[in-house]
């Protein structure tokens, strides 16, 4: 990759730049392949048409033998220019999926989100009420912007790091260090999620065989056998085919071979059967830890998770060249391979030597791989995004954010707003008509306190916050198979929220993000409810958000003394034809909302009152 494509001030521009010279390299690559499939195809005919010559020329001996020599070669030329053929058609697949990887980051730049993959998140963190609230995973989601993982350990990595943070703030440090290391470094971070790509379906990151116990060590006389018989099999074959001794020498050595293994059949099977037809995920595993080592002298936290990968690549190559010796078993030559040499015995041997040697490093080796892919994703926000600013830690339990914007809203959509929360014994009170904002700026908060904790840029100029644990109502939802009702639905979060508030987590802050709870019950039953709630989150170790349509609930003693009230408004006017417009600026004000819209969205719809 020419230098100059790294140094394109525009980032749109930039992918634009890539995705052009990627489709020159696709076309070189697929003219190259086709002219080398044509000489094939070329060279083929011609080696057949040598052989059928030499057949049936009646000529000179010599020149019959220089057609059957020249054929030969052609059979030779013909065996490299396949490998080479393979090569050509790896480099053009992977230049078509650098092109497509410059493409869909110019999407995921624009925030097109159908343009785009959604990658498949734990289920368990999926299913985590703040995870729906806020748009964590899913279609749309920040998963979906972030995520350049392709490891099973990277995607739960990066989901863990996003829905259940649990890194201190040294460590957070740390993690950012990291991530303005790899922001630059695009050629890298791209091909590597280019060779992720190809490891396609795998079973596992920690194969099945893996946690089978060895056999074939505690079985020294089976495997003597298979180390010795060998030898007499084929030294007798020889003698045989040379007059020397009768055949019957090598058949019965042959024979005592073929029933020791099939004393063994159903072990050796078992064995191999699990490794085999991996073999190519394991060398794409290879590949990629490979290419880890050639980023340029990395420092710190990187310096240090990237040296848990040593080694990773030798044992991983080894790995597929025990599976490509495996892929013998069922095929048409295993008979005579294992007839002549007990093959499958060598095959496990070699299987189990191996876990003996490496099985204790592959948990690191895939923890390390998943970290680095998770960091590598923070690292592609930190690039596409360079005006967002990294997070500080606060000196007290508040949260203090200076021009703070949706993350999943493109750049020329997006409207911020300064906001401040805590500390703990006060809240924000959001208020403003249908359609304002007030779910917006819930969200807002959510996702960068997300994004904050997991170690990446936040969508904001500043942004300080102390260690939290997020707590959201937003979208509650009831349950026909269980009876469970919306506002009993309701309700069971409040009650999960106030119990996490009042239990408490060393060391982090509850931050709740409340948005119109409660709204399956009457105004007199709900405000004496919803005071009744933040009475009690007021009294936790716990800051947050609260937007509500009912203004009458500003007016509650309890309320009013703790909140600090906030708003935003829209504007009504008629167009030229004389219809009624609404526009909203989505800025945040200071007081409550002073009026309301329901009514007149009516005539906006052409359903007047």
């Amino acid at each position: 990759m020419v230098s100059d494509l790294e140094t394109t001030p525009d980032i749109d521009a930039l992918y634009e730049t890539r995705v052009r010279h990627y489709e020159r390299a696709e076309d070189a690559a697929q003219k190259a392949f086709d002219r080398l499939g044509n000489r094939r195809l070329l060279l083929v005919l011609l080696t057949i048409a040598v052989f059928i010559a030499g057949t049936f020329l009646k000529g000179a001996e010599w020149i019959n033998l220089l057609l059957y020599l020249a054929g030969l070669g052609g059979v030779i030329v013909s065996v490299i220019w396949a490998l080479r053929h393979q090569r050509m058609d790896e480099e053009l697949a992977r230049a078509a999926r650098m092109r497509l990887a410059n493409v869909r980051a110019r999407h995921r730049l624009r925030r097109e989100w159908a343009e785009f993959p959604v990658p498949h998140a734990p289920v368990a963190f999926e299913n985590l009420p703040e995870s729906r609230d806020l748009d964590l995973f899913g279609k749309g989601s920040l998963f979906q912007l972030l995520c350049a993982t392709h490891s099973p350990q990277g995607r739960h990595t990066l989901a863990a790091w996003l829905a259940a943070p649990q890194a201190s703030f040294e460590n957070l440090g740390q993690r950012q260090s990291a991530v303005r290391e790899l922001a630059p470094q695009l050629e890298w971070r791209q091909r590597l999620g280019v060779i992720g790509e190809e490891l396609g379906p795998i079973r596992e990151h920690h194969p099945e065989w893996l946690a089978r116990e060895p056999w074939l060590g505690k079985e020294p006389a089976a495997m003597l056998a298979a180390r010795v018989l060998p030898i007499p099999i084929i030294g007798l074959l020889l003698a045989a085919l040379s007059g020397f001794v009768s055949f019957i020498w090598p058949l019965a050595t042959i024979a005592m071979g073929l029933g020791i293994c099939r004393v063994y059949q159903k072990r050796l099977s078992s064995s191999i059967l699990s490794i085999l037809g991996q073999e190519r995920a394991v060398h794409h595993y290879a590949e990629l830890f490979a290419h880890l080592h050639t980023l340029d002298a990395p420092r710190g936290h990187l310096a240090k998770i990237h040296g848990q990968t040593d080694e990773a690549h030798e044992a991983f190559e080894a790995l597929a060249s025990i599976g490509g010796n495996a892929g013998a078993h069922g095929s048409l030559v295993h008979p005579l391979l294992q007839g002549l040499l007990l093959w499958d015995f060598h095959v496990v041997r070699r299987i189990e030597t191996w876990q003996a040697r490496y099985r204790g490093h592959l948990s690191g080796w895939f923890r390390a791989l998943g970290e680095i892919e998770a960091l590598v994703s923070l690292a592609g926000l930190a690039h596409d995004e360079p005006s967002w600013a990294y997070p500080d830690a606060a000196s007290g339990k508040r949260l203090t954010a200076q021009a703070l914007g949706h993350p999943l809203i493109a750049g020329h959509a997006r409207v911020c707003n300064d906001v401040s929360l805590g500390p703990p014994g006060s809240f924000l009170l959001v208020t403003g008509s249908n359609m304002s904002g007030k779910s917006t700026l819930l969200r807002t908060l959510g996702l960068n306190v997300a994004l904050a904790q997991a170690g990446a840029p936040v969508c904001a100029v500043s942004l300080s916050l102390p260690p939290l644990r997020l707590a959201t109502s937003m979208r509650v939802q009831d349950s026909l198979g269980e009876g469970v009702s919306f506002f009993m639905a309701e309700l069971r979060r409040m009650r999960q929220i106030v119990s996490s508030a009042v239990d408490g987590s060393p060391g982090r802050t509850l931050l709740y993000l409340l948005d119109e709870i409660l709204q399956g019950t009457n105004t007199v039953e709900r405000q004496a409810i919803v005071t009744r709630i933040v009475k009690r989150l007021l009294g936790c170790d716990a800051i947050g958000a609260i937007t509500t349509h009912d203004l009458a609930l500003a007016d509650v003693e309890e309320i009013s003394t703790r909140a600090e009230r906030v708003h935003f408004r829209e504007e009504f006017f008629r167009d030229e034809a004389g219809h009624p417009q609404m526009t909203f600026d989505y800025q945040l004000r200071p007081g409550l909302a002073t009026t309301t819209n329901a009514l007149k969205i009516l005539e906006v719809i052409d359903m007047p009152v």
